[in-house]
């Protein structure tokens, strides 16, 4: 540990950013392109977020809104695991609900954070609370929906959608690490997280047996894996399109050089690592033996990576091959070569691995916050300088938002010379 030698020394590394990142951070504009408006938030979703956002108190800091979505979405999941510790059991059908009733407050504060962003403070800090938080409730929703249809009596099909949700995520915000632009399909997810409460709601009308109904000769729950698994996969295909040089909605519109050259491929090595010891794991039975505490486990994991991912992104640097959260993994791996008599239980090793993750991801949102506080001079749960403060007014935000309903004038305004970026 160390004493810094200036109090706001872009000079100085910050707890985890080095000094050129908090240097980008203090001197760089804050630019994030976006395009969105699926067939939902076009059609009401969107007008529902703007009406409401008018209640929300202009002295509530955006991250506010982003945390206490997460704390409601998790505390729901949370309940869930409660009443169904390993994932198979039924729980009350009120817990079900609730849990669809924490999706959609989940959904309605993630949006509503950033358009209070956009009236009160505006800044690298929004992004990566908002995406961290993303992350993280990516992996708890992931596990209670595939154990509300009953999936996870269909270890390997429960397993692939776990992954494939892990790496939809991740494989976004590696297309915006390279484009810098977040890229919403009409179909997306707003449409995922109705399809998640309609889940929900019908398993508690109807229980868990509704999910083994048959169309066509197959279960509900088979039709429901397979059309996600593929669609997943359609999603990553895309997103490595963008990554290949494929265009965006937005690229007529600013002009962000795309990162290039090698650099580009170093997010795809850490979260590969990730992914084959994950299948190891799988392949070791350490999924059979607690499928809840091995999603959650891997899911910290690869939240872990999603938010470095982040960081890099707001930062304009390039991500590390390795990073500590596949410490716990490779010792998960290693520990079944272990003869048995020496080896830990797979249970043990799973929470040992859960603890660990858990911990690495605490340490380093924590580390990453104090340095986005100093290198922005800036609060995060309150604000330092009032709404409409030059430091942080809306223009402080130099990108393209586009969310279906603002199109027109958005993209009229928007000017190629005003968007350039060093990258």
């Amino acid at each position: 540990m160390y004493v810094k030698e200036a109090k706001n020394s872009v000079s100085n590394p910050g707890w985890i950013l080095l000094p050129e990142q908090m240097d980008v951070l203090t001197k760089k504009p804050y630019i994030y392109n976006a395009t969105a408006g699926s067939f939902l938030e076009l059609f009401f979703l969107q007008k529902f977020w703007i009406r409401l956002s008018k209640y929300v108190p202009m002295r509530i800091a955006p991250c506010v809104l982003t945390c206490l979505g997460l704390a409601i979405n998790l505390g729901c999941c949370l309940t869930f695991l409660y009443y169904s510790p390993d994932a198979r059991s039924e729980a009350p059908s009120w817990v079900y609900v609730l849990c669809a009733v924490g999706v959609f407050l989940y959904q309605t504060l993630d949006a509503l954070d950033g358009k209070q962003a956009i009236k009160v403070q505006d800044t690298q800090i929004e992004e990566v609370y908002d995406h961290g938080c993303d992350a993280i409730s990516t992996v708890f929703v992931c596990l209670t929906t595939a154990s509300a249809c009953q999936l996870i009596s269909l270890p390997l099909l429960m397993f692939l959608f776990f992954i494939l949700s892990m790496l939809v995520f991740y494989s976004a915000h590696w297309q915006d690490h390279v484009t810098h632009v977040m890229i919403f399909g009409k179909v997306d997810v707003s449409e995922i997280q109705f399809s998640v409460m309609l889940i929900h709601l019908l398993t508690a009308y109807y229980g868990q047996q509704f999910w083994r109904s048959t169309i066509f000769g197959l279960e509900l729950r088979l039709i429901i894996g397979f059309v996600s698994l593929l669609s997943m996969c359609g999603t990553i295909i895309t997103n490595i399109g963008y990554v290949l040089g494929n265009k965006t909605s937005l690229d007529e519109y600013v002009k962000v050089p795309r990162k290039m050259g090698i650099q580009i491929w170093n997010p795809v090595v850490p979260v590969s690592i990730l992914t084959l010891f994950a299948v190891k794991a799988y392949i070791s039975g350490l999924f059979h033996s607690s499928p809840s505490i091995f999603i959650i486990a891997f899911g910290l994991a690869y939240a872990k990576l999603t938010m470095k991912l982040v960081i890099a992104n707001v930062t304009y640097a390039d991500v590390d091959l390795w990073d500590s959260s596949l410490v716990a993994p490779f010792l998960l791996c290693l520990n079944t070569y272990i003869p048995t008599s020496y080896m830990l239980p797979a249970c043990t090793a799973l929470l040992c691995g859960l603890v660990y993750n858990l911990m690495d991801v605490a340490r380093y949102f924590t580390y990453i916050s104090w340095d986005l506080r100093e290198a922005l001079d800036a609060y995060i749960f309150t604000l330092k300088y009032p709404p409409g403060h030059p430091k942080f007014h809306t223009k402080h935000s130099e990108g393209v938002y586009v969310n279906g309903l603002n199109n027109s004038e958005i993209l009229g305004s928007a000017q190629k010379s005003d968007l350039q970026s060093d990258n």
